[in-house]
């Protein structure tokens, strides 16, 4: 992945007694007080976890994908769960997969979000694949639209999707994400360069093995993972969540060369 490249710069003082002006010492590029974890960039760090939570709830809403229930190979027809109901009828080479989350209801899958609307899917009968279609979803009252292509319901680290979402009052998010589901409804991702867009600031964000697990958490606060993004300073910024993320919302962030701070972007609901 290209990086930029940030060069730095000194201005040197050869005499003693000499007195001038130095001027803005930030003026040439970052220096010493750069790593300063600024309430900008704490509200960077915000915005992007938020947005990232809300991303692992649309995420988590097609959990059900990894479900063993979901047979379209032996099974013509079935209908299981109940939130969400889903439903499959497979006819020839065409298949149908709706998960129906109704007016509203909550379930371990995606932790304590009230769920509500469908989510379709297009499956690919050759590869196992899924196209996934928000087109009627509201996660907390924030609707949900766009689209995950191709998805697929397994563990296997190599399955790839191209992103392309939009959460109200949250920003979209577009890119190419490694996903993988496992069966007991923890959900990781890693991707590189993926946009941010919050619709004033956007940002590109590395994610490392980011894992939601709302079922043992009770949240969609990342248990594990990295995430790593570059200020309008082309300064990084790191954040890592741990277990204590899901617990209690503190992450721990570091800014370029800087020491590592503990930070709480988001508290558990």
């Amino acid at each position: 992945m290209r990086r930029p490249i940030v060069i730095f710069t000194a201005t040197v003082l050869a005499a003693a007694g000499l007195v001038g002006c130095m001027g803005d010492p930030n003026a040439n590029g970052p220096n010493t007080n750069d790593w300063d974890f600024t309430t900008e960039r704490q509200a960077a760090v915000t915005d992007i976890v938020e947005q990232l939570v809300a991303t692992g709830g649309a995420l988590a809403s097609v959990s059900s994908i990894a479900d063993p229930r979901l047979d379209l190979e032996n099974s013509a027809f079935g209908t299981f769960g109940t939130c969400p109901v889903v439903t499959y009828v497979s006819v020839g080479d065409s298949s149908t997969v709706t998960f129906d989350f109704g007016d509203g209801c909550t379930a371990a899958l995606t932790g304590p979000s009230v769920v509500r609307g469908e989510v379709s899917l297009s499956p690919s009968l050759t590869d196992d694949a899924f196209r996934v279609r928000y087109n009627d979803l509201f996660i907390d009252n924030r609707e949900v639209t766009g689209t995950l292509d191709p998805l697929y319901g397994t563990s296997d680290s190599d399955n790839t999707a191209s992103i392309n979402i939009d959460i109200d009052d949250v920003g979209d998010v577009r890119g190419t994400l490694e996903i993988s589901f496992s069966d007991q409804g923890a959900i990781t991702i890693s991707g590189d360069d993926v946009r941010f867009d919050m619709g004033t600031d956007i940002y590109y964000v590395d994610l490392v093995n980011v894992i939601f697990d709302p079922p043992n958490n009770d949240n969609l606060i990342p248990k594990s993972g990295t995430i790593t993004f570059r200020d309008n300073r082309l300064v990084a910024i790191s954040v890592t969540f741990t277990e204590r993320s899901a617990e209690t919302g503190l992450v721990r962030v570091i800014v370029g060369n800087g020491s590592m701070q503990n930070f709480t972007p988001v508290t558990p609901p």
